[in-house]
């Protein structure tokens, strides 16, 4: 399984990292939302929505 921890702004894999490294505050996600965050931060800014999931945002919005 796959999650994203708003707090670390990481992701983590159960077939990498220990159940007690994931944050508490981990989200899972899909391994295609996964990869498409990662892409994405080419282009945006990697962040986490109000419930806590990963969003990607225009680097311009965030200047404002």
């Amino acid at each position: 399984m796959i999650y994203f921890s708003a707090t670390t702004m990481g992701f983590y894999d159960t077939e990498i990292h220990a159940s007690t490294a994931i944050p508490k505050d981990a989200k899972e996600i899909t391994k295609a939302t996964r990869d498409s965050m990662v892409k994405g931060q080419a282009k945006a800014i990697l962040a986490a929505d109000e419930n806590g999931y990963p969003i990607l945002q225009d680097p311009l919005a965030s200047e404002t």
